[in-house]
């Protein structure tokens, strides 16, 4: 299955979730180097294909360049440089997460899209591993129908919350 028919089946699923007003937070579950990772669907606002990338000179190895979004200029993360991992050539299940947070919008280049997992009050969500690295953007685990899923902290990510500013400064 392609990267975007894999989005419209997540978006179909998001929306009949939404429509059964099933209780809980809603995560996005996705795929990194092999490893199973979420974020609130609170904050994604679109999901789509791999785009054109324009290179921004100096900027770090993590980010990928910016596409235009109609009209839009975004900067693009790839989570697998971000993560400390090698990147790898991008497929047809390569896709885009365009996260809003606040007023910062970053794109980032995930490698596979899983599905949408709705937490019910029963779920708990464990603290993340206790080494400084593998907790430095992970908010904590809980387990899906694919897996123990790494909850992510999108301010780290995007270097809001640990003084990494590159990304803003694109």
């Amino acid at each position: 299955m392609s990267a975007n028919e894999r989005i419209d089946e997540i978006a179909h699923e998001a929306v009949e979730k939404e429509e059964k007003n099933e209780g809980g937070q809603k995560l996005l579950n996705f795929f990194v180097n092999g490893r199973l990772y979420a974020v609130s669907i609170e904050n994604v606002s679109e999901i789509i294909g791999i785009q054109d990338i324009t290179l921004v000179p100096h900027s770090p190895d993590y980010v990928k360049g910016v596409t235009n979004i109609r009209g839009k200029v975004i900067p693009l993360v790839e989570l697998r440089a971000r993560f400390g991992n090698p990147s790898v050539e991008y497929d047809d299940r390569t896709c885009i997460i365009i996260i809003e947070q606040d007023e910062l919008v970053i794109g980032y280049i995930i490698d596979e899209i899983s599905d949408v997992f709705t937490m019910s009050p029963t779920d708990v969500i464990e603290t993340a591993p206790e080494s400084e690295e593998a907790s430095r953007f992970i908010k904590g685990m809980i387990r899906t129908a694919n897996g123990v899923a790494l909850i992510l902290d999108i301010d780290k990510v995007a270097g809001i919350d640990d003084g990494d500013d590159d990304i803003i400064q694109i």
